[in-house]
């Protein structure tokens, strides 16, 4: 019985789109590089300010885009954009990520991202152009000009 309500309560932290995590890390984006001539190009990714959530298992063998409470993100796809560990190189610690679409027709996520040892620093090669590489560092509030105290 105790196996069966174990069992239970495992699908519906599944299907809800919960892991069970390790750490959450949130990187913000600083600018994208064009890898051909290594220019820095500012665009406009939500207005500089947009923070990604990537959550990782214990033994960081494995990572999903999330929100800030590790809770999976299902927005356009049918399932989570899994990043599996495959290696380093170059310093950089490699992850691969696939995705099936929701829509009929669409071509399928799949792609690479990669983080600096201690995580500090995340590349993310733009989908639409291979030769530009969306860099984000570790997202630290402070550095944004918060409050001395709350008012």
């Amino acid at each position: 019985m105790k196996l069966k309500l174990f069992a239970l309560f495992l699908a519906v932290i599944v299907s809800s789109g919960v892991i069970l995590a390790e750490h959450v890390y949130a990187y913000q984006y600083l600018y994208d590089v064009d890898t051909g001539t290594g220019e820095k190009i500012t665009k406009d990714r939500a207005g500089g300010n947009f923070v990604y959530y990537y959550t990782f298992n214990s033994d960081k063998s494995k990572c999903y885009m999330t929100n800030e409470n590790g809770v999976v993100k299902k927005t356009w796809s049918s399932t989570p954009i899994v990043y599996t560990y495959k290696g380093t190189k170059n310093g950089a610690l490699i992850y691969h990520g696939y995705a099936d679409y929701l829509r009929s027709g669409s071509k399928d996520v799949e792609g690479y991202i990669y983080f600096s040892p201690d995580y500090k620093r995340l590349n993310v090669p733009d989908s639409r152009d291979a030769r530009i590489v969306m860099v984000l560092e570790e997202y630290q509030s402070d550095k944004f000009g918060a409050p001395s105290q709350m008012w």
